[in-house]
């Protein structure tokens, strides 16, 4: 089994585009919003697994407190252009740019969403491990190369962050897909429901 590097040996943190930003064809890469309740994001989550509705102010409640936690939660979504004329080029957007908060735009759909978790280790003598999880591309958007994209910013966030590794479970028939996005199969992983 290989040894990971140690805290002194872990890359130096690469220049990526940061959360914020809009894509060349107009997806705009963004947290989750309180007001994407009213999106679609609870019907691409099932078509992820069972996600049955939840009430609005448990939904803003657990945005709230993933955005109060920056450092260590981030929820991505990719909202589809409004328009297909509308594609303005890959760039980072500003903090005036926010994106769309308080309210969203009649309309508004995200074609896809993904979450990263920021977890500090004291084996690694502080340094952090990222976890992707609930990673879907709505079937409407799929072969955009959406997916990869959301990979790739997940990614270059946990890296910007400062994580040593990034590890994600996933089902066995989407080892491929994870494999073109740069990562490997390694060991197994444990579960108990409650």
């Amino acid at each position: 089994m290989a040894t990971p590097p140690s805290s002194d040996t872990v890359p130096a943190v690469q220049p990526a585009v940061a959360i914020p930003f809009v894509t060349q064809d107009g997806f705009v890469f963004r947290r989750l919003a309180v007001a994407d309740y009213d999106s679609n994001y609870m019907q691409l989550l099932q078509q992820l697994t069972k996600a049955p509705p939840v009430p609005r102010a448990t939904f803003e409640a657990f945005v709230i407190a993933a955005g109060a936690c920056t450092a260590g939660h981030l929820v991505c979504v990719a909202e589809a252009p409004v328009s297909a004329d509308a594609a303005p080029t890959a760039t980072p957007l500003s903090s005036t740019d926010a994106p769309r908060p308080p309210s969203l735009p009649s309309g508004t759909t995200l074609a896809a969403t993904a979450t990263l978790l920021v977890e500090r280790k004291l084996i690694r003598g502080g340094a952090s491990v990222g976890h992707i999880e609930d990673v879907v591309v709505d079937a409407r958007f799929r072969g955009k190369g959406l997916g990869r994209r959301m990979m790739d910013a997940l990614t270059d966030e946990a890296r910007r962050r400062g994580c040593y590794k990034v590890i994600l479970d996933c089902a066995e028939s989407n080892v491929p897909f994870y494999e073109r996005c740069g990562y490997a199969t390694k060991e197994l992983q444990m579960v108990r429901y409650f």
